[in-house]
């Protein structure tokens, strides 16, 4: 089997195509387990972009039955076509390290499907062993955790490893042996010269030098009012300059009476980039612009929505302060047994939220919400808090492809699911937020949406 015989990876060849000429390098991170005499691909995410790096790098931790590791590397044409038309096949090879999937013979693919649009799009295959197989999970988890620790370079068991090389932090390999192809864009905004500012927008791309400069292409939109006159395609009046390996491309505008801006950016007709932003000295948002005072271009806020951490308390004080911005009354309870937060609407619904940044503690912390929505629903004294004033809401700040398996599990137990694409439409909203009462009813909505599709699907 092929990508071109394969009618789900369409989508990735189509992008892969029409981007081919912005294609520089290969960053692949991958973890490797033993059967036999053999290493077995458990999990792999291969990175093709516009990136080239400073050196090749091969990095591996090896235990007697687990391998993890990364190599980067700059590739021309012919060394990728030859590198994917392997790993359509199940294998990753790469100079000296050369490991497959089980029974390549036995091998699905699928495009994660994204159930509304992100701010920034990023193609992806997944190519998956459907081989009835338990390798990873035959590994002694515990024998494998003590080698780690004791090797020349220590790591403090599979959790520590996994983390350090980019995965999941979990004391665990998985089930599923898969292999993730991700497709970045050969050009981007700079975002940290990408502005508004007393009705100056300055906007600033880094784009791969062999991508052409006429298949790039900005849609502009300008807010409050975004009327016809107030949307252009400014993809022309781009002007471009090589430095340092890179072609840059400039464009400053005077927009009149604008609070906020979307750049729309595309490449060859794809979608790249919805860019929300917004001047944080006009906000229409009286509390995102007190809090901008404090933290202008919002660094600290994404810092904290994004981080990498696996702990929820460095995640928590983002949903905080993006709850209190969205204008919601946010509590958190100086208590271990409540919920992270408490939000109140205006007319005082409240939404119980819990926070995580893993995926192995999404069923434990559904379960809290649960049982902290039955304890607030069935007190006496709160007996105008029912089912429709009450709302329970995991948030994940990993992708929703990460997730999709917890997703239905989440939604039988009456628990609405909020992943990175949902906090990303979030921020952007932040300069005209939706009233918080409105903003309760859609989530409901959702949820009870999801719940019926469910229902049908059981019967």
């Amino acid at each position: 089997m092929n990508f071109s015989t394969n009618p789900n990876a369409s989508e990735f060849l189509d992008a892969l195509s029409r981007w081919i000429d912005g294609i520089s390098s290969i960053n692949v991170r991958y973890v490797a387990v033993r059967s036999g005499e053999e290493w077995l691909i458990n999990s792999a995410v291969v990175t093709l972009g516009p990136r080239r790096f400073a050196k090749k790098t091969i990095e591996e931790i090896q235990t007697t039955n687990v391998r993890v590791g990364t190599i980067q590397k700059n590739v021309g044409r012919r060394e990728l076509d030859s590198f994917l038309n392997k790993v359509c096949r199940g294998t990753i090879s790469l100079g000296q390290i050369r490991y497959s999937l089980p029974d390549t013979r036995k091998l699905a693919f699928f495009s994660p499907d994204q159930s509304s649009e992100p701010s920034y799009f990023l193609t992806k295959l997944q190519i998956r062993s459907v081989a009835d197989t338990r390798v990873a999970s035959l590994i002694a988890v515990k024998t494998t955790n003590a080698e780690l620790r004791i090797l020349d370079k220590p790591f403090d068991g599979l959790t520590d490893v996994l983390s350090f090389f980019g995965f999941p932090a979990e004391n665990k390999l998985w089930d599923m042996h898969e292999i993730m192809l991700e497709l970045h864009p050969p050009a981007d905004f700079d975002h940290e010269k990408t502005q508004l500012e007393n009705d100056k927008l300055n906007v600033s791309i880094l784009k791969h030098p062999n991508f052409p400069r006429s298949q790039v292409a900005l849609g502009l939109r300008l807010l409050p009012n975004p009327s016809l006159d107030r949307r252009s395609q400014l993809g022309k009046k781009i002007k471009w300059k090589a430095s340092n390996g890179l072609d840059v491309g400039k464009l400053d505008l005077s927009v009149e009476d604008t609070v906020a801006a979307e750049l729309l950016l595309s490449l060859n007709g794809l979608s790249v980039s919805r860019y929300f932003f917004s001047d944080r000295r006009r906000s229409l948002n009286p509390r995102l612009k007190h809090y901008a005072k404090y933290d202008p271009d919002l660094k600290a806020l994404r810092s904290s929505l994004y981080t990498s951490s696996k702990e929820s308390r460095f995640f928590e004080p983002g949903i905080g302060a993006l709850a209190y911005l969205m204008g919601f009354t946010p509590l958190k309870p100086p208590l271990t047994d409540a919920p992270d937060f408490l939000l109140e609407t205006k007319t005082g619904r409240l939404i119980l939220v819990e926070c995580t940044t893993k995926t192995s503690d999404i069923r434990t912390k559904a379960g809290k919400l649960v049982d902290r929505r039955f304890l607030l629903m069935n007190d006496a004294s709160s007996s105008d808090l029912g089912n429709e004033r009450v709302l329970a809401v995991l948030v994940v700040n990993l992708p929703r492809s990460q997730i999709m398996d917890e997703a239905n599990f989440l939604a039988q137990n009456d628990v609405l699911l909020l992943t990175r694409e949902g906090i990303d439409r979030l921020l952007n909203d932040l300069e005209m937020p939706t009233d918080t009462d409105t903003v309760f009813d859609q989530a409901k909505q959702r949820l009870q949406e999801k719940r019926s599709a469910l229902s049908g699907l059981l019967q």
